[in-house]
């Protein structure tokens, strides 16, 4: 026995018999060694349960937590764990986590560690983030599935090993003999069906665990066999004995299901294996079993040592569900996963299928067991070697590196732990977020179903009708045109198959597209047809009760006029009447309004109404006048009134109606323009208008009236705040007391009428052009004001801030209704929304919910999320026991609110009200309609109103409730409710969007029944009262309070490039100091921000200021030190100023690196970010840093763009020279620049603003000490940990103002120039060689040198890369459509070829005059996305030189660049070499390919040497070898161009790629020569070539008949007019016939008997030659046109024109050989098509994975 011993883990404590067996096969594959079972559950031990004889003596147990157990491992130990579903976090994070821990400890102590285990598709990244930080531990995957998945998600390699539980022996007993006996008894049944029942089975059935339901299971399964299978004998397993809260054991799963055969089936069906049997038992009765139907793995795998086929039931599931890796053992042992039978209904047929396979499936099963036999014997072999050999290498001194991964593990483990207590909340939770789902699903089915439509009289609905017949008719054609469509490719595809024919596919690939479209066409119409319907409907209805009236009542209207006079005559007293009173009287008239019934009727039938002229009438100036006058003597009564006579004279006024005229036209422009550039546009540049805003909304905004207003309010307040100037105007120009005083106090300017304009636009016209920004609150605001901004300030910044989305709260609503036209009214919402959105330069939302709404419609980048509330946060509320009764908060103006109390009332309330009678129901809120303030009179229901101030209203009630049916945006009345700590119970739609956590901040129920009970139970539970009080005041404070929104706001004002800098520099300076926030010693620390600081307060001070607003609302728990080195002035008393700061203050002065390794040493966050006291850090700095460095593990150090007060770029990250160098990247540009807004690795990132992944700084020991005291200190560290693997990147949102040289600078007694010298001498001393390898020499410009520092692709792009679908930027000078130039169709088929592999092509093309609309629509639906780059150069010549670059146009590279980052791209694949030096700034993981095309070198040499026209491009070959240097992979067309390539390059970097158009093959014979075909497309020497044939067939014909006609395709045929009369006589012979362009080149050549390719020069490969050998055709060519596919046939390699010409005419008289030609052509070119295609895919296998 060896002396080592072997620490057994299993999955958990004894209960599963399947566990049983895998301890048990461990057991036995360790018997001759010492083993320790370690036991998390020390009440029930493993020993009692296994019962080992005395062999077993050798085995031990060590009861109590896993965690605990990593003391008492010994150094010969080996670590074995027993994962099964534990280690890929199945059973939950924790149980995985604990078990990570002791491995890590292992690996600490240098021991073996081995894990068998199987592994989701999916599993959580925490669990992988660890594991990928194990390579040391071998990982055992039981079946192949899991094999395959734990390699793809971890990187880690991983090996298969069979199930522990296989080497299980089964152990017969008396007992497992009874039940044998029994199933014998029952001879006269069959078939023999093992069933178990398992709660892990049912929860992937049901989404609500009741008992109702596991009965349901159970039956549905029975009653599908039973069906089936109506004598069979069902034997009873279990196999596990475990019970918790709500999960029921096998065994009680045993009864359940015996009780529903005796009842159903009768006595004697059923047979029950006693649950004492173990899992070796189990085995032996499963011999007697002819089917078992399981949920449970280890019950499947213990079938198949018994030679019995399982069927599993188990389903995709939401909650637990194995069935990826069910059917990964499946397919090992059957060879199949139709055993995992996903759906109920279908068990009946799959057991009989089963079992009538039984025989074979059983001879594949022992098959598999003899094979598995001697497998396991080799892995058992191996496991054993291992395990020994481990020991051996464990006894090497490996401790720095077993400290260095325990480094690494360290702060995954702490930052794990965290999120798995969320991650364990949330699993709690999801059953009961299902339920309400479905629920919610089920109240939308009855609210369609009650929305019944009236019925409509004869008439109208026959009109209806007849317009419905004519709709069906239309969608019946276009059906039939589709079903036309659809057996043509059908056909189509038939005959492709049974001929074989390459060319068909093109055109089936043209069908499907016109099917596509025609399928689009279809559902346009059918939905156009829907909302006619519905509009119809509804219109017919009102036309039709409007008739009856009138034919009923003919004085009706008359009548209805005259009560309409009196309403507004009672209504001129409003201001002396009661506001009910006012109220209803309001009600009345608009209840009486006139509707135009007929031309609504007209409208929705289709037909078009003539819009009334607007007329200006006499006196219509004059009238407006007097109203105008009439308002001004009104407005001291009644402001409303005023109001609506303003509005009167406006409407009457001929010159604001042109003005409305002009406003709609311009705002129909501005949205095409939004949509045709939207491009991010330039703040202003006037200092003096950048700090002027005006801000508008509908009204004058009402804080204590609605949350949305309230926000407003704060808005306004926190701009005056930092510095704006704010103008604020209200779109009605209301003065409404005492809200302008309110603005006014704040020193906000608030423009009404009184101000002297008649409308909002009026006052923008007038004024606007003195604003730097305008900041409208919702869109309607946008669209009466954005006209005129737009008018008179064309640069100033508009943002629009969306309260809620109106669309999306109007389209839930009609959801819910069913109502067509609330559908169509919020469609028309939609657009109107929507180009609003895009019309304006920034959007604001205030819920990151909504903005997959609006992903389609708006880019990203102009999007921003500002949480808008501005709750506040009572910090002392009272407790449960002072408060009583429920309340409603809202402004019932907004119409969810109203749905949302009636609904509560009705359906909630009454089962409230009987559990709590005493209690009672107040509804709080300003503007309620009737039919809330009617819901007064319902027992215990109250209505408040209106209430000015909240405050002491909140600490009276003890729970508030928001049952919100459908709305978008965040909830203030949550925000208000929990910030007073008040608990709440709510709807999904209410918690939406908000981080709200059922059952840690509130209560989410959506069903009545579920809402009533959440609000009784929270009402009673004074424990859970606080605990969610707490929280929900914690949760308001951190994201929805006041100084939250503040950052939030000054947030999305940067990102929206409106906020001055020098603004908020004067604000951080101006700040009164606060508190850093504080945490207990249990909460885990996100990162340690450092500030060194030697005196200079007045730096440091703003720069505190500045980290307190980027660190608020964030959710990221940080902490400041500030590095003290001995300071003298006011920095002595930080700690004081700022409370929760931590002050390490040095004996001595020690300088700037020593000052920051001794902060770092007192730093408990998981990173530590470095950052200069001479920096204001700007609002969004800190979350970006921190999301990237935990996004990529591969990421030691992350820098931020670091920009001067000025807002030019001082660096976005830095790149090291050959020499040690640095240049700065981005340096003296606008800090919005597009190329410099990227994250980017670099080589180093300046210590001014850096932070450093923990494990990485504690791993070296931070800075190098050389470095002393400062000066490349950051430059090292950069190089060390690229040296090490790692990435060093510069987060460019992340940013940063720096006053350069700040910090010691002037209290430095060093002289700075010299001490950096002397330091960058010692980095290149100690990098040397690095240097000289990894880098670029010195002067080499910064762009190009940063692209090549980003050596490693980014994590997503590399999971992508291993996945082998790639990412393509093919750039190319031409177009790729149409294909009718031979460059154009390689590029066409080329990048068509990318996409067949599985890639994304995006097509990056320069501008010219090459395409046209119609060439730019066939590129944008060919490619996956079209860019068209500026332009200037021509790409012309005229034969002189073309100097090296010649042709590159300035700024392609910063463009493609930009491209590769918009994309993800992999792969630049570069058409020609004149435009490589884009290459230069493409980064260094993407792969640099340049399509030659042709042979460059001294191509006008060649083309004077053959009395050819000099054109195109041509250079020296030294040149050609500069130019090809640029890329990673030079792909030539032909064999020796390659190694011409090459030698030019000094490399072997060329590949040869010739063409890789797919086989069109002809269906045809070749008997008769009288069409010969030619391709010329339109160039000098094309023409030349042309002529030249012409010419030697007319010398060889020598005036006798031409025996054949022969036709030119191609554009050529426009250029004749260029030859001189002799020379154009030729092409006008007889037998000669010029097509021009021909759309269809198979056409072509199909009607041609043979091609000529008379090429009689070149280099590259000659397409035309290509392209009619992919069509079969027979060819005749020069040895010109065959090089790079020649066949050894001589009529492929003619030695000039005669001898091609000669051969035609011999032919022409014997025509046999054609054939011969033409199947030639076809094999040879099936072989090049092969080669091509293998040359393509080792292309892309060179990309960096």
């Amino acid at each position: 026995m060896s002396t080592g011993r072997i620490i057994l883990v299993p999955p958990a404590s004894p209960g599963s018999k399947g566990d049983e067996g895998m301890v048990r096969g461990a057991l036995e594959l360790f018997r001759d060694h010492a083993v320790v079972i370690v036991n998390p559950s020390p009440e029930c031990l493993w020993l009692d349960r296994l019962a080992l004889s005395a062999e077993g003596a050798s085995v031990s147990e060590a009861p109590g937590p896993i965690r605990d157990f990593g003391g008492q491992l010994r150094p010969d130990d080996v670590l074995f764990l027993l994962g099964a579903d534990i280690i890929d976090g199945t059973c939950g994070l924790e149980p995985s986590f604990e078990r990570l821990d002791l491995m890590a400890e292992a690996l600490l102590h240098g021991l073996p560690v081995f894990a068998s285990c199987s592994f989701r598709s999916r599993v959580a990244s925490e669990i992988l983030e660890r594991l990928r930080l194990m390579p040391g531990v071998d990982f055992l995957l039981r079946d192949d599935h899991s094999l395959e998945n734990f390699r793809r998600q971890t990187g880690l390699k991983g090996r298969y090993f069979p199930d522990i539980s296989f080497f299980c022996s089964p152990l017969p007993s008396a007992t497992t003999e009874s039940v044998l006996a029994k199933i014998a008894a029952s001879e006269g049944r069959h078939p023999i069906i093992g069933l178990n029942f398992a709660e892990h089975s049912f929860r992937s059935f049901f989404s609500e665990h009741t008992q109702e339901n596991r009965l349901l299971f159970i039956a549905s399964i029975l009653e599908e066999l039973s069906q089936a299978h109506p004598e069979a004998l069902y034997v009873l397993f279990s196999n596990d004995e475990r019970r918790w809260d709500n999960h029921p054991s096998d065994n009680d799963y045993q009864d359940l299901a015996l009780d529903w055969i005796t009842r159903n089936l009768g006595e004697g069906c059923a047979v029950k294996v006693d649950p004492e049997i173990g899992y070796s038992g189990n085995i032996i009765v499963l011999g007697a079993v002819d089917l078992l139907v399981t949920g449970r793995m280890h019950l499947s795998l213990a079938a198949f040592r018994a030679r019995t086929v399982p069927l599993v039931m188990m389903a995709e599931g939401t909650g637990y569900s194995s069935i990826d890796k069910m059917r990964g053992a499946f397919e090992k042992h059957l060879g199949t996963t139709a055993a995992v039978v996903s759906d109920v209904g279908r068990l009946g047929e799959v057991s009989k299928t089963f079992l009538s396979e039984r025989p074979q499936l059983q001879a594949r099963l022992a098959e598999f067991a003899l094979e598995q036999t001697s497998s396991n014997l080799r892995d058992v072999e191996r496991l054993m070697t291992d395990i020994e050999g481990s020991r051996v290498l464990a006894e090497d001194d490996g401790a720095p590196l077993r400290a260095a991964l325990v480094s690494a593990l360290a702060s995954v483990i702490r930052r794990s732990d965290e999120l798995a207590k969320e991650r364990t909340l949330s699993d709690s939770l999801r059953d009961r977020i299902d339920g309400l789902a479905a629920a919610a699903h089920d109240e939308r089915l009855k609210a369609t179903e009650l929305a019944a439509r009236l019925q409509v009289s004869e008439h109208a609905l026959a009109e209806l009708s007849g317009q419905l017949q004519e709709r069906e008719r239309i969608a019946l054609n276009l059906q039939a045109g589709i079903e036309a469509r659809e057996q043509a490719l059908k056909a189509r595809e038939l005959k492709l198959t049974g001929q074989g024919e390459a060319r068909h596919r093109q055109e089936i690939d043209d069908l499907r597209r016109q099917l596509a479209e025609a399928k689009f066409a279809g559902e346009a119409t059918h939905r156009q047809a829907e909302q006619r319907s519905a509009a119809m409907t509804a219109a017919g209805d009102r036309l039709v009760r409007e008739l009856r009236r009138a034919y009923s009542k003919p004085l009706r209207p008359l009548r209805k006029s005259l009560e309409r006079a009196a309403l507004r005559f009672l209504l001129l007293a409003t201001p002396v009447l009661p506001e009910r009173t006012a109220s209803s009287l309001r009600r009345s008239l608009q209840s009486r309004k006139p509707a135009r019934f007929q031309q609504d009727w007209l409208v929705a039938c289709g037909h078009a109404v003539e819009p009334a002229r607007q007329r200006t009438k006499a006196g219509s100036s004059l009238h407006a006048l007097a109203l105008r006058t009439l308002a001004s003597l009104v407005a001291p009564v009644s402001a409303s009134r005023a109001v609506r006579l303003r509005r009167s004279a406006d409407k009457r006024d001929p010159r604001k109606i042109a003005e409305a005229r002009r406003d709609a036209e311009l705002l129909i422009s501005l949205t095409a323009e939004a949509a045709e550039h939207g491009k991010a546009k330039a703040p202003v540049v006037d200092p003096l208008r950048a700090k002027r805003i005006l801000v508008a909304d509908y009204r004058l905004p009402r804080p204590d009236v609605s949350a949305g207003e309230r926000a407003t309010f704060g808005v306004i307040a926190d701009l005056r705040a930092v510095g704006f100037e704010v103008v604020f105007c209200a779109t009605d120009l209301t003065d409404t007391a005492p809200y302008r005083q309110n603005l006014e106090a704040l020193g906000v300017t608030v423009i009404t009428h009184a101000s002297g304009y008649n409308s909002a636009s009026d006052y923008v016209r007038a004024e606007g052009g003195k604003f730097g920004a305008f900041y409208l609150v919702r869109f309607d605001v946008a669209e009466a004001l954005l006209p005129a901004a737009r008018q008179v300030a064309p640069d100033a910044l508009v943002v629009l801030h969306a309260p809620d989305l109106y669309f999306l709260r109007e389209g839930r609503a009609a959801e819910l209704s069913g109502d067509p036209a609330m559908r169509a009214k919020a469609e028309a919402t939609r657009a109107r929304e929507v180009a609003m959105m895009r019309a304006v330069d920034h959007v604001i939302l205030v819920s990151p919910a909504e903005i997959p709404f609006l992903a389609e419609y708006v880019d990203r980048d102009r999007i921003s999320v500002f949480p808008a509330l501005y709750s506040p946060v009572d910090e002392n509320p009272p407790g449960y026991a002072g408060r009583a009764h429920l309340f409603f908060l809202g402004g019932f103006k907004h119409p969810p609110n109203v749905d949302a109390v009636l609904w509560f009332v009705g359906k909630v309330w009454p089962r409230i009200r009987a559990a709590m009678p005493d209690v009672e129901f107040h509804i709080v809120g300003a503007e309620a309609p009737p039919e809330v303030v009617a819901l007064a009179s319902e027992p215990g229901v109250r209505h408040i109103g209106y209430v000015a101030d909240l405050e002491p209203v909140l600490a009276s009630y003890r729970l508030s409730v928001a049952p919100l049916l459908y709305g978008a945006g965040i909830k203030g009345k949550l925000g208000a409710s929990l910030g007073a700590g008040v608990p709440s119970v709510c709807t999904t739609i209410a918690a939406e969007g908000m981080g709200i956590v059922d059952g840690l901040h509130a209560l989410i129920r959506d069903e009545p029944e579920a809402f009533a009970d959440a609000v009784v139970a929270l009402y009673r539970d004074s424990a859970l009262w606080s605990r969610l009080a707490d929280n929900g005041r914690g949760l308001v404070r951190e994201n929805f309070g006041e100084l939250a929104n503040r950052s939030s706001l000054l947030r999305v004002l940067d990102r929206a490039r409106v906020l001055p800098l020098d603004l908020y520099v004067e604000s951080c300076r101006a700040a009164e100091p606060v508190a850093f926030p504080s945490y207990d010693a249990s909460t885990p620390i996100d990162v340690s921000i450092i500030v060194p600081a030697y005196n200079k307060w007045e730096l440091t001070r703003p720069c505190l200021s500045s980290v307190l607003i980027a660190g608020r609302a964030t959710g990221i728990r940080y902490e400041v030190i500030l590095a003290d080195d001995g300071s003298t002035d006011e920095t002595v008393d930080a700690a004081t100023l700022f409370p929760g700061l931590r002050v390490a203050k040095g004996e001595r002065n020690q300088g700037f690196l020593l000052n920051c390794k001794t902060a770092a040493a007192r730093a408990s966050g998981r990173h530590l970010l470095f950052l200069n006291n001479d920096t204001v850090v700007l609002p969004g700095w800190l979350e970006p840093l921190l999301s990237e460095m935990d996004a990529d593990p591969r990421i030691a150090i992350a820098g931020s763009k670091l920009i001067y007060p000025d807002g030019a770029i001082q660096e976005t990250g830095a790149v090291l020279y050959s020499d040690g160098s640095a240049g700065n990247i981005g340096r003296g540009r606008e800090r919005q620049t597009p190329l410099y807004s990227l994250s980017r690795e670099v080589d180093y990132a300046t210590g001014a603003s850096m932070l450093v992944r923990g494990s990485f700084w504690r791993e070296l020991g931070g800075f190098d000490e050389r470095y002393v005291p400062a000066y490349c200190e950051d430059s090292d560290l950069a190089m060390t940990a690229r040296a090490k693997g790692h990435r060093v990147v510069c987060v460019a949102p992340s940013q940063v103002i720096h006053f350069e040289h700040g910090s010691y600078a002037a209290e430095s007694t060093a002289q700075p120039k010299q001490l950096a010298q002397r330091h960058g001498a010692m980095l290149v001393e100690k990098w040397h060689d690095t240097f000289l390898i990894d880098h670029l020499p010195a002067g080499t410009p910064p762009d190009v040198a940063s692209a090549h520092a980003e050596r490693q692709p980014p994590l997503a792009a590399l999971e992508r890369r291993r996945s082998g679908a790639l990412n393509v930027l093919y750039f190319s000078p031409f177009p790729s459509h149409p294909d009718n130039h031979g460059n154009q169709a390689t590029i066409q088929a080329f990048a068509r070829k990318f996409q067949q592999m599985g890639h994304k092509v995006h097509f990056a093309l320069l501008e010219s005059h090459m395409y046209d609309a119609r060439t730019l629509a066939m590129m944008h639906a060919a490619w996956d996305s079209l860019d068209i780059l500026p332009n200037s150069c021509g790409l012309g010549s005229d034969g002189q030189p073309i100097p090296f670059d010649g042709w590159y146009e300035e700024g392609l590279g910063e463009h493609i660049r930009l491209l590769c980052s918009t994309h993800d791209i992999d792969v630049v694949f570069c058409s020609y070499v004149f435009q490589s030096r884009l290459l230069d700034y493409v980064p260094a993981h993407i792969l640099k390919v340049i399509d030659t095309h042709d042979k460059m070198g001294d191509r006008y040499e060649m083309l004077r040497r053959n009395g050819q026209p000099l054109e195109f491009f041509s250079c020296s070959p030294e040149e050609e070898g500069a130019y090809l240097r640029r890329a990673d992979l030079v792909v030539a067309r032909r064999a020796e161009e390659a190694a011409y390539f090459n030698s030019m390059t000094g490399r072997e970097t060329a590949i040869v790629i010739p063409h890789v158009e797919e086989a069109r093959f002809l269906d045809r014979s070749f008997t008769r020569m009288a069409h010969v075909g030619m391709v010329a497309s339109a160039n000098r020497i094309n023409l030349a070539i042309a002529l030249q044939l012409l010419q030697a067939i007319e010398r060889q014909l020598d005036g006798k008949p031409c025996p054949f006609t022969l036709h030119i395709a191609g554009q050529v045929r426009d250029m004749i007019q260029d030859l001189t009369p002799e020379e154009a006589a030729l092409f006008a012979r007889p037998w000669v016939k010029l097509h021009g362009f021909v759309p269809d080149i198979g056409t072509f050549y199909a009607a041609a008997d043979v091609v000529v390719s008379p090429v009689t020069m070149g280099t590259g490969i000659n397409v035309k030659t290509v392209q009619a050998m992919a069509y079969g055709m027979p060819l005749l060519t020069t040895k010109w046109g065959g090089k790079g596919i020649e066949t050894g046939d001589p009529m492929h390699g003619h030695a000039d024109l005669d001898e091609l010409v000669a051969s035609l005419l011999r032919l022409a008289k014997d025509p046999s050989p054609l054939a011969g030609l033409a199947d030639t052509s076809r094999r040879r070119y099936q072989a090049f098509y092969d080669d091509s295609i293998a040359a393509m895919e080792g292309m892309f296998a060179a990309v960096k994975h």
